[in-house]
């Protein structure tokens, strides 16, 4: 993640996926790569590890309203076929427009 706190402006669209940089779990770090559309693994891979992680495999939950003003979560979470489950929380403010 470049960004915990992020402050928006009233109105604004806001796509979570946009503050994801990397996901890391098991000591691996996936990148985003746009190309792929996906979270791509840096360096080499295991025989039993994902190699990339698609968006629709990211749980995803966003409470924003950019509508109304104030300090909103959106939390991520991922689990692999391992079980393995990595998650964060990211605070988004929606600042009243001005």
């Amino acid at each position: 993640m470049s960004n915990y706190l992020i402050y928006v402006e009233q109105g604004a669209d806001v796509d979570p996926v946009d503050y994801l940089n990397t996901i890391t779990l098991d000591y691996n770090t996936y990148s985003w790569d746009s190309t792929e559309n996906a979270f791509v693994l840096d360096g080499e891979a295991e025989d039993d590890e994902t190699e990339v992680i698609y968006r629709s495999a990211l749980k995803i939950n966003d409470s924003v309203d950019t509508s109304t003003p104030g300090a909103y979560e959106i939390i991520y979470s991922y689990t692999n076929s391992d079980s393995d489950q990595t998650g964060t929380v990211r605070l988004v403010v929606v600042v009243e427009e001005g």
